[in-house]
This record gives C-alpha cells, structure tokens and sequence, in this order.
C-alpha cells in the first residue's frame, strides 16, 4: 500500500464496521483527536444532540441556480468526536449520505488543521493530518457504484502507525 497517498478499496459493510468497532476501543483519546468528514442531508446539529461530538464547520452546497430551486440539498461538514465510543453510531446515522472520512491524528497538530481545514478540499486537509506519523485516514463509500461491491474504502496512515492497526488493513 502507498501508505502517503493511501489507496482505494473495494469493501463491504462488514468490514467497515469491525474497523469503526477496532478504533472505538484502541485510539488513546489522550493522545489523538477523531474528526469525521462528509455529507448529508440530515440536520446534523440534531446528530450532535444524540452523540458526543461538537460540529466545527458546516457549509450547503446550495449555490448558483440551487438557490432559487427548493430542493434538498446537501451540507459538508466537519465534526469533532468527543467520545470514541460513539464512532459506530454516528457513521451509522451518515452511511445513507456522501462518503465520509475519519481522521485520527495527534492533539499536537489539532491547532494547525483547525487553522488550515477547507471543507472544500480534502486533499489539503489530508495533508495537514500526514505531518503526525501516527495518523489514520479511512474513508468509506457505502454506494460506489464502481465498485464490485458496492462500497469503496479509502485508508492512508503514517510510518508509526501501531503494528496492531497494520495488520486490521
């Protein structure tokens, strides 16, 4: 695997969650920070009161002509896990939507991606995150119709990921 670039993956439902399941138990809170990105059309200040997350951005995609027709229309948006127990319930809550990502990455760069996160652009955030040697990024697509499968996972970490975490990719 191409751990800087990561790769794309065929997967399945079952394996998304035995990860989700794997991080809520393993990442040390004390030292990493669990943020999750993506898309939906829920009210997503509504999630927050059901789990333990704060949401740190939130933008529609409502723009140009989109503004003047009165349809559903998706929001990006930037959230912040306070609790890695409720890592499985949330991405539930989501899976209907866009992919969604999860970093996980060192408190000690939490300051410079707060900074520097663009919602619009995940490939500048994902770097930001690669600075920590120890970060994790995995991705799912619940509905890719590309794949064989019909999901897609995307996973990129760091040199000193733990070896336990190696081997669950």
């Amino acid at each position: 695997m191409n751990k800087k670039n990561g790769i794309y993956q065929d997967a399945d439902m079952g394996r998304f969650y035995r990860i989700l399941e794997y991080l809520a138990k393993t990442v040390n809170e004390k030292m990493n920070v669990i943020y999750i990105v993506g898309s939906t059309y829920k009210d997503i200040s509504e999630e927050t009161k059901r789990f333990d997350m704060k949401i740190i951005d939130i933008q529609s995609l409502r723009r140009g002509w989109l503004k003047i027709i009165p349809i559903p229309v998706a929001k990006r948006f930037l959230i912040k896990l306070t609790n890695k127990k409720d890592l499985v319930e949330i991405v539930k809550s989501l899976e209907e939507h866009d992919p969604i990502e999860i970093f996980v990455f060192d408190r000690k760069i939490e300051d410079k991606f707060l900074k520097n996160f663009d919602i619009n652009n995940r490939e500048y955030s994902r770097s930001i995150i690669m600075e920590d040697s120890g970060y994790l990024i995995y991705g799912m697509d619940f509905d890719n119709m590309e794949s064989t499968t019909g999901a897609l996972e995307f996973i990129s970490y760091g040199d000193k990921i733990s070896s336990d975490m190696k081997w669950f990719f």
